[in-house]
Protein backbone atom coordinates (compact mmCIF):
# COMPACT_ATOMS: atom_id res chain seq x y z
CA UNK A 1 0.00 0.00 0.00
CA UNK A 2 1.44 3.39 -1.08
CA UNK A 3 1.51 5.78 1.65
CA UNK A 4 0.35 9.07 -0.01
CA UNK A 5 3.57 12.07 0.40
CA UNK A 6 2.73 15.33 2.63
CA UNK A 7 1.51 17.96 0.03
CA UNK A 8 4.48 20.29 -0.23
CA UNK A 9 3.72 23.84 1.10
CA UNK A 10 5.58 27.04 -0.06
CA UNK A 11 8.10 28.41 2.61
CA UNK A 12 7.14 31.86 3.93
CA UNK A 13 9.15 34.47 4.84
CA UNK A 14 9.33 35.20 8.53
CA UNK A 15 8.13 38.80 7.81
CA UNK A 16 5.41 36.89 6.73
CA UNK A 17 4.20 34.99 9.80
CA UNK A 18 1.52 37.15 10.76
CA UNK A 19 0.81 38.30 7.33
CA UNK A 20 -2.74 37.42 6.72
CA UNK A 21 -4.13 38.45 10.13
CA UNK A 22 -2.20 41.63 9.49
CA UNK A 23 -5.04 43.39 7.26
CA UNK A 24 -7.26 43.06 9.68
CA UNK A 25 -5.28 45.35 12.32
CA UNK A 26 -3.66 48.27 9.86
CA UNK A 27 -4.70 51.72 10.66
CA UNK A 28 -4.41 53.05 7.05
CA UNK A 29 -7.00 50.87 6.26
CA UNK A 30 -10.06 52.59 8.66
CA UNK A 31 -8.53 55.78 8.82
CA UNK A 32 -8.92 56.56 5.41
CA UNK A 33 -9.15 60.19 5.45
CA UNK A 34 -9.73 61.33 2.08
CA UNK A 35 -8.33 59.32 -0.43
CA UNK A 36 -8.27 58.91 -4.38
CA UNK A 37 -6.25 56.60 -6.32
CA UNK A 38 -5.78 56.32 -9.76
CA UNK A 39 -4.30 53.43 -12.09
CA UNK A 40 -3.63 53.31 -15.54
CA UNK A 41 -1.53 50.98 -18.07
CA UNK A 42 -0.72 52.79 -21.77
CA UNK A 43 0.93 48.94 -22.52
CA UNK A 44 0.69 45.98 -21.19
CA UNK A 45 3.87 46.41 -19.81
CA UNK A 46 3.40 49.72 -18.41
CA UNK A 47 1.63 50.74 -15.04
CA UNK A 48 1.23 54.48 -13.66
CA UNK A 49 -0.42 55.09 -10.54
CA UNK A 50 -1.32 58.23 -8.52
CA UNK A 51 -2.87 58.81 -5.08
CA UNK A 52 -3.13 61.84 -2.82
CA UNK A 53 -4.67 61.74 0.87
CA UNK A 54 -6.09 64.55 3.06
CA UNK A 55 -5.81 63.21 6.19
CA UNK A 56 -4.45 65.62 9.14
CA UNK A 57 -2.30 66.95 5.98
CA UNK A 58 -2.75 66.54 2.17
CA UNK A 59 -0.13 63.86 0.86
CA UNK A 60 0.24 62.61 -2.86
CA UNK A 61 2.36 60.59 -4.40
CA UNK A 62 2.74 59.35 -8.16
CA UNK A 63 4.73 56.12 -9.19
CA UNK A 64 5.09 54.41 -12.87
CA UNK A 65 6.48 51.09 -13.01
CA UNK A 66 7.66 48.57 -16.36
CA UNK A 67 8.05 45.13 -16.41
CA UNK A 68 10.94 43.51 -18.41
CA UNK A 69 11.81 40.48 -18.86
CA UNK A 70 14.53 40.25 -15.90
CA UNK A 71 12.60 42.03 -13.83
CA UNK A 72 10.65 45.77 -12.80
CA UNK A 73 11.40 49.18 -12.82
CA UNK A 74 9.51 51.27 -10.31
CA UNK A 75 9.88 55.33 -10.13
CA UNK A 76 7.80 56.96 -7.45
CA UNK A 77 7.64 60.94 -6.43
CA UNK A 78 5.95 61.18 -2.88
CA UNK A 79 5.50 64.61 -1.76
CA UNK A 80 7.25 64.16 1.37
CA UNK A 81 9.83 61.60 1.09
CA UNK A 82 10.58 63.11 -2.88
CA UNK A 83 11.92 60.62 -5.82
CA UNK A 84 12.85 56.87 -5.22
CA UNK A 85 13.38 54.36 -7.62
CA UNK A 86 13.18 50.92 -7.17
CA UNK A 87 14.72 47.56 -9.45
CA UNK A 88 13.58 44.28 -8.99
CA UNK A 89 15.86 41.51 -10.57
CA UNK A 90 14.14 37.89 -10.48
CA UNK A 91 16.68 34.82 -10.60
CA UNK A 92 19.67 36.78 -10.91
CA UNK A 93 21.52 33.57 -9.24
CA UNK A 94 19.70 30.15 -8.45
CA UNK A 95 16.89 31.67 -7.79
CA UNK A 96 18.36 34.72 -5.64
CA UNK A 97 15.90 37.61 -6.43
CA UNK A 98 17.43 40.83 -5.98
CA UNK A 99 15.63 44.53 -5.36
CA UNK A 100 17.08 47.65 -4.59
CA UNK A 101 15.68 50.93 -3.77
CA UNK A 102 17.54 54.11 -4.36
CA UNK A 103 16.30 57.64 -2.85
CA UNK A 104 18.03 61.00 -2.30
CA UNK A 105 19.79 60.19 0.66
CA UNK A 106 19.27 56.26 1.58
CA UNK A 107 20.12 52.94 -0.44
CA UNK A 108 18.11 49.53 0.67
CA UNK A 109 19.27 46.08 -0.66
CA UNK A 110 17.26 43.15 -0.76
CA UNK A 111 18.09 40.04 -1.67
CA UNK A 112 15.76 36.52 -1.02
CA UNK A 113 15.72 32.83 -1.88
CA UNK A 114 12.68 30.91 -1.66
CA UNK A 115 13.19 27.95 -4.61
CA UNK A 116 10.33 25.76 -5.19
CA UNK A 117 10.19 22.51 -3.47
CA UNK A 118 12.74 23.27 -0.49
CA UNK A 119 12.47 22.98 2.80
CA UNK A 120 13.98 26.76 3.84
CA UNK A 121 14.00 30.46 2.95
CA UNK A 122 16.08 33.55 3.67
CA UNK A 123 15.99 37.24 3.05
CA UNK A 124 18.70 39.81 3.43
CA UNK A 125 18.64 43.67 3.98
CA UNK A 126 21.32 46.35 4.25
CA UNK A 127 20.60 49.91 4.25
CA UNK A 128 22.96 52.68 3.87
CA UNK A 129 22.01 56.21 4.96
CA UNK A 130 24.68 58.85 4.81
CA UNK A 131 23.87 62.62 7.03
CA UNK A 132 25.15 65.88 5.48
CA UNK A 133 27.60 66.38 8.12
CA UNK A 134 29.75 62.98 7.31
CA UNK A 135 28.09 60.93 9.84
CA UNK A 136 26.31 57.45 8.19
CA UNK A 137 23.92 54.53 9.52
CA UNK A 138 24.80 50.78 7.80
CA UNK A 139 21.63 48.75 8.93
CA UNK A 140 21.53 44.59 7.94
CA UNK A 141 18.84 42.51 8.78
CA UNK A 142 18.67 38.88 8.20
CA UNK A 143 16.03 35.81 7.94
CA UNK A 144 16.12 32.48 7.69
CA UNK A 145 12.93 29.80 8.04
CA UNK A 146 13.16 26.45 8.26
CA UNK A 147 9.83 24.19 7.49
CA UNK A 148 8.27 20.36 8.04
CA UNK A 149 5.77 20.03 5.04
CA UNK A 150 4.70 16.67 7.15
CA UNK A 151 3.61 18.88 10.71
CA UNK A 152 2.94 22.24 8.08
CA UNK A 153 4.89 23.55 11.59
CA UNK A 154 7.50 26.49 10.31
CA UNK A 155 10.29 27.68 12.57
CA UNK A 156 12.23 31.53 11.96
CA UNK A 157 14.27 33.81 13.46
CA UNK A 158 15.51 37.21 12.46
CA UNK A 159 18.74 39.64 13.46
CA UNK A 160 19.54 43.26 12.62
CA UNK A 161 22.90 44.71 13.21
CA UNK A 162 23.70 48.39 12.78
CA UNK A 163 26.34 50.04 12.18
CA UNK A 164 26.56 53.57 13.20
CA UNK A 165 29.49 56.40 12.76
CA UNK A 166 30.00 60.15 13.58
CA UNK A 167 31.09 62.86 10.73
CA UNK A 168 34.73 61.59 12.01
CA UNK A 169 34.88 57.97 11.16
CA UNK A 170 34.42 56.71 15.51
CA UNK A 171 31.42 54.99 16.87
CA UNK A 172 28.62 56.90 17.75
CA UNK A 173 28.06 57.25 22.07
CA UNK A 174 25.11 54.90 21.85
CA UNK A 175 26.27 52.53 19.17
CA UNK A 176 25.39 48.49 19.76
CA UNK A 177 26.05 46.25 17.08
CA UNK A 178 23.01 44.10 17.91
CA UNK A 179 19.95 46.26 17.35
CA UNK A 180 17.40 43.53 17.98
CA UNK A 181 16.45 40.03 16.92
CA UNK A 182 13.16 37.91 16.97
CA UNK A 183 11.92 34.36 16.73
CA UNK A 184 8.67 32.77 15.54
CA UNK A 185 6.74 29.63 15.32
CA UNK A 186 4.30 29.37 12.36
CA UNK A 187 1.65 25.99 12.18
CA UNK A 188 -0.84 25.70 9.53
CA UNK A 189 -3.06 23.10 10.08
CA UNK A 190 -5.15 23.45 7.24
CA UNK A 191 -5.21 25.46 3.91
CA UNK A 192 -8.08 27.50 5.35
CA UNK A 193 -6.08 28.33 8.80
CA UNK A 194 -3.02 29.93 10.49
CA UNK A 195 -1.67 30.11 13.81
CA UNK A 196 1.84 32.08 15.18
CA UNK A 197 3.60 33.56 17.64
CA UNK A 198 6.85 35.54 17.65
CA UNK A 199 8.42 37.17 20.56
CA UNK A 200 11.60 39.63 20.77
CA UNK A 201 13.91 40.83 23.67
CA UNK A 202 12.43 43.90 25.73
CA UNK A 203 15.35 45.96 26.70
CA UNK A 204 13.58 48.40 29.08
CA UNK A 205 11.62 45.69 31.39
CA UNK A 206 14.23 42.89 30.95
CA UNK A 207 11.71 40.87 29.23
CA UNK A 208 10.06 39.63 26.24
CA UNK A 209 7.43 41.21 23.62
CA UNK A 210 5.51 38.29 22.57
CA UNK A 211 2.42 38.51 19.38
CA UNK A 212 0.46 35.43 19.21
CA UNK A 213 -1.90 35.61 16.18
CA UNK A 214 -5.03 33.56 14.63
CA UNK A 215 -6.52 33.43 11.41
CA UNK A 216 -9.32 31.19 10.30
CA UNK A 217 -11.60 31.38 7.32
CA UNK A 218 -14.46 30.03 8.41
CA UNK A 219 -16.30 29.83 5.34
CA UNK A 220 -15.51 31.10 1.13
CA UNK A 221 -17.11 34.71 2.58
CA UNK A 222 -16.28 34.49 6.21
CA UNK A 223 -13.11 35.16 7.64
CA UNK A 224 -11.58 35.27 11.25
CA UNK A 225 -9.03 36.69 12.89
CA UNK A 226 -7.63 36.89 16.64
CA UNK A 227 -4.50 38.26 18.29
CA UNK A 228 -3.30 38.62 21.80
CA UNK A 229 0.45 40.78 21.72
CA UNK A 230 2.07 42.44 25.39
CA UNK A 231 5.29 42.23 27.35
CA UNK A 232 6.52 40.18 29.86
CA UNK A 233 9.00 39.75 32.21
CA UNK A 234 10.12 37.27 35.68
CA UNK A 235 8.75 40.36 37.63
CA UNK A 236 5.70 41.51 36.06
CA UNK A 237 3.19 40.44 33.65
CA UNK A 238 1.07 42.54 32.34
CA UNK A 239 -2.38 41.53 30.61
CA UNK A 240 -2.19 41.23 26.98
CA UNK A 241 -4.27 43.76 24.81
CA UNK A 242 -6.52 41.29 23.00
CA UNK A 243 -7.94 42.08 19.42
CA UNK A 244 -10.60 40.34 17.75
CA UNK A 245 -11.32 40.80 13.81
CA UNK A 246 -13.98 39.11 11.15
CA UNK A 247 -14.71 40.04 7.58
CA UNK A 248 -17.49 39.15 4.89
CA UNK A 249 -17.41 39.35 1.48
CA UNK A 250 -20.05 39.49 -1.37
CA UNK A 251 -19.93 39.88 -4.72
CA UNK A 252 -16.95 41.31 -4.70
CA UNK A 253 -18.16 43.82 -2.04
CA UNK A 254 -16.13 43.34 1.62
CA UNK A 255 -16.86 44.62 5.28
CA UNK A 256 -13.97 44.20 7.56
CA UNK A 257 -13.70 44.95 11.35
CA UNK A 258 -12.24 44.76 14.08
CA UNK A 259 -12.02 45.72 17.98
CA UNK A 260 -9.98 45.30 21.01
CA UNK A 261 -9.39 45.42 24.53
CA UNK A 262 -7.94 49.05 24.61
CA UNK A 263 -11.49 50.22 23.68
CA UNK A 264 -9.78 50.88 19.53
CA UNK A 265 -12.25 49.76 16.87
CA UNK A 266 -12.32 50.31 13.15
CA UNK A 267 -14.99 49.32 10.05
CA UNK A 268 -14.65 49.30 6.56
CA UNK A 269 -17.23 48.61 3.74
CA UNK A 270 -15.71 48.21 -0.08
CA UNK A 271 -18.09 48.74 -2.44
CA UNK A 272 -17.40 47.96 -5.98
CA UNK A 273 -19.30 50.09 -8.49
CA UNK A 274 -18.06 49.01 -11.52
CA UNK A 275 -14.67 46.53 -12.50
CA UNK A 276 -12.53 49.60 -12.48
CA UNK A 277 -13.88 51.87 -9.78
CA UNK A 278 -13.84 50.75 -6.04
CA UNK A 279 -15.38 53.14 -3.14
CA UNK A 280 -14.28 52.50 0.26
CA UNK A 281 -15.54 53.95 3.74
CA UNK A 282 -13.68 53.99 7.08
CA UNK A 283 -14.91 54.67 10.92
CA UNK A 284 -12.33 54.11 13.27
CA UNK A 285 -11.64 55.28 16.65
CA UNK A 286 -7.58 54.65 17.45
CA UNK A 287 -5.61 55.86 20.90
CA UNK A 288 -3.60 59.05 20.03
CA UNK A 289 0.32 58.58 20.52
CA UNK A 290 1.16 59.01 24.17
CA UNK A 291 -1.92 59.61 25.36
CA UNK A 292 -5.03 57.84 26.07
CA UNK A 293 -7.54 59.72 24.19
CA UNK A 294 -8.92 58.56 21.26
CA UNK A 295 -9.18 59.88 18.23
CA UNK A 296 -12.55 59.60 15.76
CA UNK A 297 -11.76 59.03 12.04
CA UNK A 298 -14.76 58.87 9.36
CA UNK A 299 -13.07 59.21 5.94
CA UNK A 300 -13.44 57.10 2.22
CA UNK A 301 -11.40 56.37 -0.61
CA UNK A 302 -12.23 56.22 -4.01
CA UNK A 303 -9.87 54.29 -6.00
CA UNK A 304 -10.52 53.71 -10.13
CA UNK A 305 -7.96 50.98 -11.47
Amino acid sequence: MDIPKPKSIPVPFFGDFDKKTGAFWKVNNYALGRQIDVCVSPTRDTYVKAKVTDGHTVSSEISAEFDTDWGCIEVIENARRGVSAKVHFHNIFREWNLATEHSESDLELTADYRPAGSFWCTKLIGLYRPDLDGARVCRSRASVVVQDSQYRLAVGGEIELEDRRNSDGTKHHDHRWLKGYSMGFLYSPTETSQYSITYSPNRESNGVNYDLSLFKKVSDSVTVAGRAEGKADFRNIPPPRISLGASWSNNDNLVRGFVNSNREYGLSYEVKLTAQTHITLGLSSFLARDSDETQTNVGFKLCFC
